[in-house]
């Protein structure tokens, strides 16, 4: 049985970043760079989820392409995994990638190779998985 686990280990100004940690079993089998919005009290669109135990769900729409829905968020909905690079690319939701490093110069860390991280992590997780966000 898989687990994902979403470790958030460096909270800045106007993101969050983390680590996306998919195991089946005793066994790892991805890690993720993650990036979301900072923490601010749930705020719909402006923060990211509270620590917890939720439900990831595979998705796919013309619009996003494969993707993940959490599920079971507190007062929140549609809160996605998906592709991106910079705070301003989510509402809410979380993008995956290959490492955090600064893309566009601004000195803050980024997350790069969204497209195949996401294309991976599609891959791995083909059923409802258990997600377990952690606050470190």
């Amino acid at each position: 049985m898989k687990t994902a686990y979403i470790i958030r280990r460096q909270p800045l100004k106007d993101r969050m970043l983390g680590r996306l940690l998919v195991f089946d079993g005793a066994f790892l089998r991805l890690d993720l760079a993650t990036l979301e919005l900072p923490w601010k009290g749930n705020a719909v669109g402006e923060s990211c989820i509270p620590a917890g135990r939720y439900r990831l769900v595979p998705r796919s729409t013309q619009a996003r392409g494969d993707h993940l829905l959490i599920e079971g968020v507190p007062g929140r909905e549609w809160i996605l995994i998906h592709r991106g690079n910079y705070p301003s690319d989510v509402r809410g939701c979380i993008l995956v990638g290959r490492e955090h490093i600064d893309i566009n110069g601004d000195r803050i860390p980024d997350v790069s190779g969204s497209r195949s991280a996401l294309g991976q992590l599609v891959q791995v997780i083909t059923e409802p998985t258990e997600l377990i966000v952690v606050d470190a």
